[in-house]
């Protein structure tokens, strides 16, 4: 019998309280924690950033008031010089951290080190800089061919860049 006093009184009060509780969301109050923004809000992926690298520098430093048209113009005619094998596509090919390092760091750390992720905020492996100032680190938890190429890259930095 108290079993279903208890029962009763508790579906009486979850039917007093709902109602409320459908009305307040639990992230308007003060002690609840926000959520994370998505990685899409805080910066793009990787494969947008290998994009616009693929397009060539000339074409990131455009003003923003370019209109419409030419910047539809121009990504046109970056994409033709990436079928015909232009100079804009060797130079990002030429950049070992954006053909070798990058790829590999982001397979393997990217869930922490890439934008949006825990870490990104004390240490981005977006940034070449960041990278090859810590190489210890970043070879700790690297094995086989992924060392060996990023220990090849580490070894061809400038000395103000690698921390020994």
């Amino acid at each position: 019998m108290r079993s279903r006093t208890i029962l009763a009184a508790a579906v009486v009060t979850g039917l007093v309280l709902s109602p409320r509780c459908a009305r307040v969301s639990r992230y308007e109050t003060r002690s609840a924690a926000r959520p994370m923004p998505a990685a899409a809000e805080t910066a793009p992926s990787y494969a947008a950033e290998k994009a616009s690298a693929a397009a060539g520098p000339d074409l990131a430093a455009k003003p923003a008031e370019v209109g419409s048209a030419a910047k539809s113009a121009e990504v046109g005619s970056a994409a033709k010089s990436a079928d015909t094998g232009s100079p804009a596509i060797s130079r990002s090919a030429a950049d070992p951290f954006t053909t070798t390092v990058r790829p590999i760091l982001s397979a393997r750390c990217g869930a922490c080190h890439d934008p949006g992720g825990k870490m990104y905020a004390r240490l981005p492996f977006d940034d070449s800089r960041v990278v090859g100032s810590h190489p210890e680190g970043v070879l700790r938890r690297l094995k086989g061919g992924d060392r060996a190429a990023l220990e090849k890259w580490f070894a061809s930095l400038p000395a103000e860049i690698r921390k020994d």
